[in-house]
């Protein structure tokens, strides 16, 4: 072991003793439930130079793509096995088959991947093999869909049936077709917020949806806090919640009022999860229980390994090669678990 790897292990015991010793004592460490430490080495791929900002990432075999949103093309597709930028997809734009920067990339199953796009309650479904065969704009098969309420996220979770998460009496609505079956779950530490509506809980949270790449599971990971709901839809075709794992609540100001519903996130807010991707048999959350103070992006070089049962299996320490205070802010599995960050 060299003084670098030495260093960052050190680094990692001694954030393991402030997390328990401040003021967080009220909620779960999430690291004391790991009993193994894992180092592994990252190396940057030269065709991410071709990337300004990624905002969101999901790899479907060796392909990367990447939510980085110009003037003409929301999407960008890397080939990881060659390290090279293939094309942009997704032309920006409100005609059919056009993506808007609010949108939100998820799997579907096989080479199919689903967007959805929350500025006009839209969801689209594309090949990623007829993606790269295109040599203009790729078709998409279109679904639109029109709710009393606004869905903040959304997933397709087989054929028939997809999650929303919004502001309804429940986190989580099951829908078959376009229409609303079944409401689903609670706000993590509900009890803390008794004088605070659910559309500002559902503001401060607003979790990412990520399907299971063949399982009808969906992982629900809050943005703006450390807390994880496993969904799947069981064999009566009912939503189930069947395993929570909740560490600490959003700090914000509800700043709803007059019709209008916000939730301001405070600097001194822990995020946790700063990006989440998942393979057939784990998900891998890049963590931080650092104070934001209004400053992105957030990195970190922690890894959490968790299965699709919610077992803590181990904490993976990246040791980045050529650039030494490199750390990642997003980064991408995929099903043979190589990673893209």
């Amino acid at each position: 072991m060299n003084l670098y790897e030495l260093k960052l292990l050190t680094n990692l015991f001694l954030l393991l003793f402030l997390f328990s010793c401040d003021v967080k004592e009220k909620y779960k460490d999430p690291l004391l439930d790991f009993e193994k430490t894992e180092l592994v080495i990252s190396t940057p791929i030269h065709s991410s130079e071709s990337i300004f900002k990624a905002n969101d990432m999901l790899m479907i075999g060796d392909h990367l793509i990447i939510h980085d949103p110009e003037l003409d093309y929301i999407y960008k597709i890397l080939d990881i096995s060659n390290d090279i930028f293939v094309k942009k997809f997704g032309k920006r734009g409100e005609g059919p088959c056009e993506l808007t920067p609010l949108s939100f990339i998820n799997r579907v199953g096989g080479s199919s991947l689903g967007i959805y796009l929350g500025s006009n309650q839209s969801y689209q479904e594309y090949n990623i093999e007829d993606i790269l065969g295109a040599d203009g704009d790729s078709q998409c098969e279109a679904m639109t869909y029109r709710f009393e309420n606004f869905h903040l996220n959304f997933a397709k979770i087989d054929s028939c049936f997809s999650i929303g998460y919004g502001m309804y009496d429940q986190p989580y609505v099951l829908i078959y077709g376009n229409q609303i079956v079944q409401n689903v779950g609670d706000f993590p530490f509900r009890s803390e917020f008794a004088n605070t509506s659910n559309g500002s809980l559902a503001m401060a949270y607003q979790p990412r949806l990520i399907k299971h790449p063949i399982e009808s599971r969906v992982l629900s990971t809050a943005r703006y806090s450390f807390d994880m709901d496993f969904l799947e839809l069981d064999k009566n075709n009912e939503l189930q919640i069947y395993n929570k794992l909740h560490f600490w609540p959003p700090d914000f100001e509800d700043s709803s009022g007059s019709g209008e519903v916000s939730a301001a996130i405070k600097g001194d807010n822990r995020f946790g999860n700063l990006h989440t991707s998942v393979s057939e048999n784990f998900i891998y959350v890049l963590f931080s229980d650092q104070p934001w103070n209004y400053q992105n992006p957030q990195k970190s070089n922690l890894i959490l390994v968790y299965d699709w049962n919610g077992n803590s299996i181990k904490v993976l320490v990246d040791i980045p090669t050529k650039v030494p205070h490199r750390s990642a802010q997003k980064f991408a599995i995929n099903s043979g678990a190589k990673v893209a960050s």
